[in-house]
């Protein structure tokens, strides 16, 4: 209980007294890596992300949504993890809150954390990403799409067997 009240209080003084200015081309979601994983049986995609903070406030929580303005976009996440210090649920809608659990894992104004990660069931995919304040709304939205290429394939043998299998 007195760690969630001494992180809000922190949170509200961080936000009250650190505003910058974020410039409408600014990203905040920068995927790293695509991987291929097999989540419950099924093929999916794994996306490894940083969030870059660009300047408007510092960013404690914040939401990624499946993009439901792009037609027959389909992806969803079915896991998420986040960093230490940070918290990753998926929920019902669809949509994956990250929120930091302590004062260290707060991102501050210009600065970068990575280690997010979430499987989405497409390779295809668009999302929107809200960053928020509890004082005053959203304050940015990142919208981003992200192609993931399938693996090639590959098979094992000496020069000899793979030329034999093309003759």
């Amino acid at each position: 209980m007195k760690v969630a009240l001494v992180l809000t209080l922190m949170v509200c003084a961080a936000t009250l007294f650190t505003r910058g200015t974020a410039r409408a081309d600014d990203h905040y979601v920068t995927v790293e890596h695509c991987d291929s994983v097999s989540v419950g049986g099924h093929l999916a995609r794994m996306l490894s992300f940083k969030i870059h903070d660009s300047g408007a406030y510092v960013i404690y929580s914040f939401r990624i949504c499946p993009d439901t303005a792009v037609p027959a976009d389909t992806c969803h996440p079915f896991t998420a993890l986040a960093p230490a210090n940070w918290t990753a649920d998926v929920q019902p809608d669809g949509c994956v809150d990250f929120e930091a659990t302590n004062p260290a894992g707060i991102i501050p104004l210009g600065g970068d954390l990575d280690g997010f990660k979430m499987s989405v069931s497409g390779f295809n995919c668009c999302f929107a990403a809200p960053f928020e304040t509890s004082f005053i709304g959203a304050f940015a939205v990142d919208n981003f799409c992200v192609e993931c290429p399938l693996a090639t394939a590959t098979r094992s043998g000496t020069w000899g067997s793979i030329k034999a299998a093309y003759r």
